[in-house]
């Protein structure tokens, strides 16, 4: 099978492990910025994707009760504690790179398969660093952790239907 037929040689595995370790450490330097403020939400916000083409990761967002005005309590692209540019830095953006390279040029029906793939790395990612930072105690145990994307697909996944009408009742005030 040819990498134009499904991306089969992009490292799904390395690619949710290297995200993994990304969001823990973006996360701990949120907290540590926050100064004791206290977390309730963390979220992949900002999601880009051209269908054939580029695959874009979206950043981390912190949202603490302190530093959230209540009219923007569910939009992590306007919370103040965010890191927008840690795709830009090593090892995420050698990762970034061969995600692109992956993907561009497939086809309709392999660019969304790679796609759909890229998600659940993203999911699985957020699962795994959610459970280690709230086990180790940067996190509060009841923190939600979400993929905020335009679709709501990968919100959906990431979200209890509790978080997700928390969610939906904000955007639309």
């Amino acid at each position: 099978m040819s990498p134009r037929a499904g991306a089969p040689d992009f490292d799904w595995f390395g690619f949710e492990d290297a995200v993994a370790d990304e969001l823990r450490t973006v996360a701990r330097a949120l907290v540590y910025q926050a100064d004791g403020e206290l977390p309730y939400a963390y979220a992949l916000t900002s999601f880009y994707a051209e269908r054939g083409s580029v695959i874009q990761l979206p950043y981390p967002a912190l949202g603490t009760v302190e530093s959230v005005p209540p009219s923007e309590l569910w939009d992590p692209p306007g919370w103040p504690r965010s890191d927008d540019g840690w795709a830009e830095r090593a090892p995420l953006d050698a990762w970034q790179d061969r995600l692109n390279d992956a993907v561009e040029g497939l086809g309709r029906k392999a660019w969304d398969a790679a796609h759909a793939r890229y998600g659940y790395a993203l999911l699985g990612a957020m699962r795994r660093a959610k459970a280690e930072l709230v086990a180790d105690g940067t996190f509060p145990t009841g923190i939600v952790c979400v993929l905020d994307d335009e679709e709501e697909d990968l919100l959906r996944k990431s979200a209890t239907p509790r978080e997700l009408r928390a969610f939906r009742a904000v955007r639309q005030e």
